[in-house]
């Protein structure tokens, strides 16, 4: 007898492990940007922007146990280019939300403290 496994739709919770992972200009893995599989898998409610849309676009239609790999441009992961929300900032400001690192490079993963006092990344 088989069994039946729900797919999941919108208004689902979903509990999964996930990476994304950075791309030099070749398409090669330079580093994990995020991924929870070191860790406890996380759980979300599609259709609740807890997620990308892209992210909860691929989810959609998959059964308990689905293991998938999608490769995005940077268009389809994060949209189009936006110039308007682009900011340079001071390596002073850089300093003050990251002490613990002595320098940057391209692709690192910098916080910054808002006024009222919550942490953006």
């Amino acid at each position: 007898m088989s069994e039946f496994k729900q797919a999941i739709e919108p208004l689902s919770h979903v509990t999964l492990h996930y990476r994304l992972a950075v791309l030099d200009d070749a398409g090669q893995e330079v580093s994990d940007f995020l991924n929870t599989f070191s860790g406890n898998p996380a759980t979300v409610a599609i259709g609740q922007a807890q997620l990308a849309p892209f992210m909860e676009e691929k989810l959609l239609g998959l059964t308990e146990g689905a293991h998938e790999t999608y490769d995005l441009s940077a268009d389809e992961a994060f949209g189009d280019y936006n110039s308007q929300l682009r900011q340079v900032v001071s390596r002073q400001l850089l300093m003050e939300g990251n002490p613990q690192v002595d320098s940057f490079g391209s692709g690192d993963f910098v916080e910054f403290a808002m006024p009222n006092g919550y942490r953006m990344s």
